[in-house]
């Protein structure tokens, strides 16, 4: 598989409005912030992909959900700085790509 990874940075710190960005970008907000992560990842067979932090699966839960290929954070917390992971695997191989997740205030 072939993940499109984005290399730009995003940076919203005025209010809590939702940032949304592809898997790759290095983003800045304010805690509290909803965060939504694409990952997009090409092959065939199709890829099925998983979403990792600090090297453990993300599961959807209260504050994580989880639709294939996007990672949505419904309130961002100071404890989810670093990076999240998009892992994209078929039976041929796989690929990953990260996204790096900072605060201000």
């Amino acid at each position: 598989p072939k993940i499109e990874v984005s290399s730009t940075s995003v940076k919203q710190i005025v209010d809590l409005s939702l940032v949304s960005v592809i898997i790759g970008t290095r983003v800045t907000i304010l805690p509290g912030a909803p965060l939504v992560i694409t990952c997009r990842a090409f092959a065939i067979p199709k890829p099925t992909i998983s979403w990792l932090r600090k090297g453990k699966k993300i599961t959807s839960s209260e504050r994580f959900s989880i639709n294939s290929t996007t990672l949505v954070i419904h309130l961002t917390q100071r404890d989810d700085s670093g990076s999240f992971t998009c892992l994209a695997q078929n039976t041929i191989g796989k690929d990953s790509a990260s996204s790096m997740l900072d605060f201000i205030g």
